[in-house]
């Protein structure tokens, strides 16, 4: 390069974009928690903190298939978003807590082992919640918004030792998974 080269124009990829906010069930109250974008196509993707009102944005996306989740609380909801090249999607209302509950009873542990067991679940297409849930003084647990469909539940016991299931949860009601260690 010197003073006789020509001047280049370089285009820049700007990308799409996927933007929104958490809700509670009724579509309405703001919820903060985590976001997550996953690339369906490619199985790649990743989550992140919403702002205390809830929204999310997800910036410079290439044109794919992607599936949008939430988590707050214990609850979930996710959709999945099909983006054209260049295309800016907004508004976007993940209402948190449409699906049932899995709760359970973690058994077969002393009591100084139990306070550090974390209950964790996801399903096949990466939901689940942003950090585990914790059990009781009693070992039981509650995780909420869990959508229909094959998945996996896990209770671990910090830096030690878990035990994991698969499970088929219905799309009209609870469903009970005990642990016994």
């Amino acid at each position: 390069v010197g003073d006789e080269t020509a001047p280049v124009d370089i285009a820049l990829f700007v990308g799409g974009s996927i933007s929104g906010r958490l809700t509670a069930a009724d579509g309405v109250t703001a919820l903060a928690g985590s976001a997550g974008i996953f690339r369906l196509d490619e199985e790649f993707g990743g989550s992140s903190r919403t702002t205390q009102s809830g929204e999310f944005s997800h910036q410079n996306l290439p044109a794919g298939r992607y599936k949008i989740t939430g988590q707050a609380g214990g609850m979930t909801a996710e959709q999945e978003i099909t983006l054209a090249a260049n295309e800016r999607i907004e508004g976007i209302v993940l209402a948190l807590g449409a699906g049932h509950s899995i709760r359970g009873v973690v058994t077969g542990l002393r009591p100084e082992s139990l306070e550090r067991v974390n209950i964790g679940w996801d399903n096949p297409g990466g939901g689940g919640p942003p950090a585990p849930v914790r059990v009781d003084a009693r070992g039981a647990y509650e995780v909420r918004g869990v959508p229909p469909g094959r998945v996996s539940v896990w209770a671990e016991v910090q830096n030690s030792r878990g035990l994991y299931r698969t499970v088929e949860m219905p799309r009209d009601r609870d469903l009970t998974v005990n642990f016994e260690f």
